[in-house]
């Protein structure tokens, strides 16, 4: 018999990334509205989720003890501040940076995911790439496939700093297209093209062509390779751009990324004993 919880919670589900998550539980059927809580610091005005009414509370701990699965959904410099606990609770945690072991650790539970979704979450097209913990079972497991997969596609890993390097890289949502697209407008104006004209064109490039993309077996490097060998206008413009360091450039941002998700756990791990571990939690860089 497969793992189903009665009820599923979403702690700091008033935020954005808590609705849109709502959103695509309860719209997509996947969840019926009567089987979910949230809760947030102030009930919201608009309690309707996909126009179905479902359960708010102010109270953090009482969705806790009503639920079998929660999804803290927290900014993570708020999370250590609450006070949580949740040692019957399947706890997955959306928050970048917070290992397996810190929360685990701060909430009394053995039976920890993390994943790390991203802004297209919204539209139902999030990369979710996630990780359990050793007490999370095969069924549990196939659950939380199953309810990612009403956000958009999902993977499994098996080593947290892979986790730490994806939250800089696809948990970065639309960013990086965005940053390409205000330099080819600010190029293209340059040039006295008229705003609407570049901003169609653009978004003629960033979301018009980034279909083409999608499902392709062979890959970005081999889409990229296909107009480097026709050598043509495109191909004049990735080799400049190449050799101007545009590839060093996107390497060194997500070595930065990677740092930075890896530095917001460190710091914490390093300042604990290896003892306060939890058994089967995936280790850290920052872990004894």
């Amino acid at each position: 018999m497969s793992w189903q919880p009665r009820r599923l919670g979403i702690i700091g589900g008033n935020g954005w990334l808590g609705r849109a998550m709502a959103e695509a539980m309860l719209g997509s059927g996947w969840l019926p509205p009567d089987a979910l809580w949230l809760s947030g610091r102030a009930l919201p005005a608009q309690p309707l989720i996909s126009g179905q009414p479902v359960y708010w509370t102010t109270d953090n701990q009482q969705l806790l003890n009503q639920c079998d699965a929660v999804i803290l959904s927290l900014r993570p410099q708020d999370f250590f501040a609450l006070s949580l606990r949740a040692e019957n609770t399947l706890l997955i945690s959306v928050m970048a940076g917070i290992s397996v072991a810190e929360l685990s650790a701060h909430t009394a539970c053995r039976a920890v995911v993390r994943c790390m979704p991203n802004a297209a979450i919204a539209i139902r097209g999030s990369y979710s790439p996630w990780l359990a913990s050793a007490e999370v079972s095969a069924e549990q497991r196939r659950w939380v496939q199953s309810m990612l997969s009403t956000w958009g596609s999902e993977d499994e890993l098996e080593e947290e700093d892979h986790l730490h390097y994806l939250t800089g890289l696809s948990g970065s949502g639309p960013a990086f297209p965005a940053l390409l697209g205000r330099a080819m407008s600010e190029h293209a104006l340059s040039r006295g093209l008229p705003a609407h004209v570049v901003n169609r064109a653009v978004e003629g490039v960033l979301v018009g062509a980034s279909p083409l993309l999608a499902g392709q077996n062979e890959g970005p490097a081999r889409v990229a390779q296909r107009f480097l060998d026709y050598q043509g206008t495109t191909a004049a413009a990735l080799i400049t751009m190449i050799q101007e360091g545009f590839e060093q450039a996107i390497h060194h941002g997500l070595q930065a990324a990677e740092q930075a998700a890896f530095n917001m756990t460190s710091e914490r791990m390093n300042s604990r004993t290896p003892d306060s571990v939890p058994v089967g939690a995936p280790r850290t860089k920052g872990d004894s």
